[in-house]
């Protein structure tokens, strides 16, 4: 029976770490940088009113405002920013991370 034992914690034990492995990656997505030019910042503008959400994707981009669009469109989708986001110009800071820039389109800031 001792045996048994050993093996089921260790096998819990792995999964665990796993787990924290993980979380610690989607935390590193998540507040890491995420932008992908090398100027301070960046300005770009959304021109139409009702704008899908892959228009949105699709020119954050082409304007290499982001690296990875997965975790924007994600987290974006959690947080229903695509009905919110107004035309007007926007303008991203190196070194921002995707919570940052979902935050600057919900604020239309």
């Amino acid at each position: 029976m001792q045996p048994y034992l050993y093996r089921m914690k260790k096998k819990l034990g792995t999964i665990i770490f796993a787990l924290f492995l993980v979380g610690l990656f989607f935390l590193w997505k998540l507040f890491g940088s995420v932008t992908s030019f090398s100027d301070d910042n960046i300005t770009f503008y959304i021109k139409e009113e009702n704008i899908s959400k892959e228009k949105i994707i699709a020119e954050l981009k082409e304007n290499k405002v982001i690296s990875n669009s997965f975790v924007f469109e994600l987290l974006g989708d959690q947080l229903t920013i695509w009905e919110r986001i107004k035309p007007g110009k926007y303008k991203v800071n190196k070194g921002e991370s995707v919570v940052d820039i979902i935050r600057m389109f919900r604020n239309n800031t």
